[in-house]
Parts: C-alpha cells; sequence; structure tokens
C-alpha cells in the first residue's frame, strides 16, 4: 500500500496581551491634550461687571399707571417683569438670586437708564437685559506675539475699556415664561456666546 504522508499541524496564537492594547493608549493621549487646550482657551474671556434688566416702562407715577392699564386691556404684558415681579411685590427667588452673585443686578425703567445705557439700547426694543463688559487688554502670549494657535487672554482694568452688551431682547425675555430657571439657561447661552464669563454664585 502507499505511504501516509503526516502533515504538520500549525497552530495560530492570537496576541492578546498588554503589548497589543498600548497603541490605543497611545492614541487617546492627543485627545486629551486637546480637551486642555480648549479648556485653557474657554478660561481666556471677557468679564461681566454689572448686569441691567430694563422693563418696557417708565418708573414715573404716569408710567406705572399706563403700564397698569395696557396690562388690563391685554397689550401691556413685559417679559422682564414677569421674571422679576409677582402680583404685588419681588419674587423672592429673583431677589436671592441676584444678591447670590458677585456682580450688581439692577432691574430698572428706561427712563432710570443713564448715558451709557441709553446709547447701548439705542434703536432696541424693550424690554431687555444689558451687560457692562471689561473689555481690558490684550496680554502677549510667551513668543512675545499673538498667534491664531495661542489664547488670548483679557486682563481687567477699572472702568478702563468697558462697554455696554446687549444680551437679551423682549423675544428671548419671553421665551422664558416668567421663570427664573429658564432666565439663567438662555442668559448663560447668551452669554457664552459673546465670550462673556458668567458671574459667580456665593
Amino acid at each position: 500500500g502507499g505511504r501516509v504522508h503526516e502533515v504538520p499541524r500549525v497552530v495560530f496564537r492570537e496576541e492578546r496581551g498588554a503589548d497589543a492594547r498600548q497603541p490605543q493608549q497611545e492614541q487617546s493621549q492627543p485627545v486629551v491634550q486637546h480637551q486642555v487646550q480648549q479648556h485653557e482657551q474657554h478660561q481666556c474671556q471677557r468679564v461681566l461687571t454689572e448686569l441691567y434688566v430694563i422693563y418696557d416702562a417708565d418708573g414715573t407715577v404716569a408710567g406705572e399707571l399706563a403700564y397698569l392699564v395696557k396690562k388690563w386691556l391685554g397689550r401691556g404684558h413685559c417679559g422682564a417683569c414677569s421674571i422679576t415681579h409677582g402680583p404685588r411685590r419681588e419674587k423672592p427667588e429673583f431677589t436671592h438670586w441676584k444678591l447670590s452673585l458677585d456682580v450688581p443686578v439692577s432691574n430698572i425703567h428706561r427712563d432710570e437708564m443713564h448715558i451709557e445705557l441709553y446709547d447701548a439700547t439705542r434703536s432696541r426694543a424693550f424690554p431687555c437685559v444689558v451687560g457692562r463688559v471689561s473689555s481690558g487688554n490684550v496680554r502677549e502670549n510667551g513668543n512675545g506675539g499673538n498667534d491664531n494657535n495661542d489664547a488670548v487672554c483679557w486682563s481687567v482694568n477699572e472702568n478702563e475699556g468697558d462697554e455696554y452688551v446687549y444680551i437679551m431682547d423682549p423675544s428671548e425675555l419671553n421665551s422664558c415664561d416668567g421663570d427664573l430657571v429658564k432666565f439663567q439657561h438662555v442668559l448663560s447661552k447668551k452669554m457664552f456666546g459673546m465670550n462673556v464669563a458668567a458671574p459667580a454664585t456665593s
């Protein structure tokens, strides 16, 4: 009879040790570094120094009466008033919130604005929210320039280079439906879009 040739058996072993996982760990490092860079850039923002909630009414007796008549006729809704005030007085939760911030918050009428607020709200609609923002000075980066790849930070100078920015308009205030939490959310979102750091709370 014929001879039977044995075929050598080849065994394939899978390498699943620590060495196989090492490349994945190395690939994750650039992602972490990128997140740190983003965080450092996010810290370089303009600073809010004052906040104004401005009503769509005058603070005089005649102005208050005119607002009440419009409200009674269904034509005097003020989105800012519904956030800050109840039927008789300022809402306790709004009072607590504004006193907890590290910047002053003023809720005022149109005729109580100073000249800078008049300029900031010129040709703008009421009610609204306006912020006083420290524009500061650009601080040079480590290599003495302001390259696009480097974070640009702002230094705060008292009363120097400040500006007043229009933050929330009537439709945005109305969208809050008198709810303080919704107001805080919209305010923070708008400030973030303007590269303005939200005030800290105590």
